[in-house]
């Protein structure tokens, strides 16, 4: 009877440790994923996002920040001791979703790259305008007052 009950314990212990590890590598791969969507956004301009991602202000970063959040009430709800799974799996379904995101942020690198450089591209051209202008107003100024 008391290797039952020894056996019965550490299976319950066990259950603890593997529940508790499965929090923790959810809790990584949230922090993963957030980072790795802020990464991939980081270099591109707001101009370029709005443009070619609209929907990555509109939609997808509310829905992160809302994941987010409720990771942190998923977290402060989990309790080893509790047979139900359910947290855990609504847990899991947020990471499938946070991981969607990812994904439709990675498909739109590449357009997010070519608009960036042709914006970059629009915009030296400005300035080498600017500036081809600005040497034509100070050679004929300084022109007008040499006649002058």
């Amino acid at each position: 009877m008391i290797i039952i009950l020894n056996i019965s314990k550490n299976i319950e212990k066990a259950y603890g440790h593997v529940y508790r590890a499965g929090y923790d590598r959810l809790d990584w791969t949230a922090l993963s994923l957030r980072e790795s969507i802020s990464k991939e956004m980081g270099p591109f301009s707001l101009e370029t996002i709005n443009h070619v991602f609209p929907e990555y202000f509109e939609t997808l970063r509310p829905e992160i920040e809302e994941i987010s959040e409720e990771i942190g009430k998923k977290r402060g709800e989990k309790d080893v001791a509790d047979d139900n799974p359910d947290n855990l799996i609504d847990y899991i379904n947020l990471m499938r979703r946070l991981h969607e995101y990812y994904k439709e942020v990675i498909k739109k690198t590449n357009i997010l790259i070519e608009y960036e450089r042709k914006l970059k591209k629009e915009k030296g051209s400005e300035r080498i305008t600017k500036i081809f202008v600005a040497l034509i107003i100070a050679i004929v100024s300084g022109l007008i007052g040499y006649l002058l």
